[in-house]
């Protein structure tokens, strides 16, 4: 993977964020508008994608391949906090403040923006990875980050199924299922969930993008 096709899928997608902000500023997108897409791609898009995916693979990977995944992942949630534990003491962050900052550095957002990120960057491959990384997250942020980000605080931490099973976690599990079970449904049902998932980010061939834009051959 080229870093030319990195730096390219993400300067656009950084390009349509100032496009939705400008549109904001200019008020053809306001709050509600907003809010709705935002249901919208969390409730409907994503979901579609992560499922959607699942079904269209074709060419499977190991079991121990996806355990290796899980217990990479399990392995970044319980280092990361100790990384930004340390972090913060070595930037002298007040008392009150340090159970924000070890949160900030171990949960990104990698729900929102992650899986049109890795879709865009390396393909409809990727997504069944960060599907098995983004269980792990939406199981962490929901128990022990609650704990995390109230570090230093009196909060009461009210860790609930309902938070712990969202509509990411729900297709993630589905998704998984689908996968280890090498479930496939008829074209037009796959078709249709995929068209719905590629509303969340635009995309465009990596091989056109290649023979386009890369000036060696393979």
């Amino acid at each position: 993977m080229s870093m030319q096709v990195i730096v390219s899928q993400m300067a656009e997608l950084f390009i349509l964020l100032f496009l939705g902000y400008f549109l904001y500023k200019i008020h053809i997108i306001d709050n509600t508008f907003n809010n709705n897409l935002n249901k919208l791609v969390l409730y409907v898009t994503i979901p579609c994608m992560v499922v959607g995916n699942s079904l269209s693979i074709t060419k499977y990977a190991s079991l121990s391949t996806v355990g290796y995944v899980f217990l990479i992942a399990i392995a970044t949630f319980l280092l990361l906090p100790v990384a930004g534990y340390v972090i913060a003491n070595i930037l002298k962050v007040p008392k009150q403040d340090m159970g924000l900052y070890v949160f900030m550095t171990t949960f990104s957002n990698i729900g929102f923006i992650g899986f049109p990120v890795m879709k865009s960057i390396f393909g409809n491959a990727s997504i069944f990875y960060t599907t098995v990384f983004n269980m792990v997250f939406n199981m962490s942020v929901y128990t022990y980050g609650l704990y995390i980000i109230n570090m230093g605080s009196e909060a009461k931490i009210d860790v609930t199924w309902q938070k712990i099973l969202s509509p990411a976690t729900y297709s993630c599990l589905l998704a998984l299922i689908i996968y280890l079970a090498h479930i496939h449904l008829p074209h037009i049902i796959t078709h249709t969930l995929t068209t719905v998932g590629d509303i969340t980010t635009p995309t465009f061939s990596h091989d056109d993008y290649w023979r386009n834009s890369c000036p060696y051959s393979f």
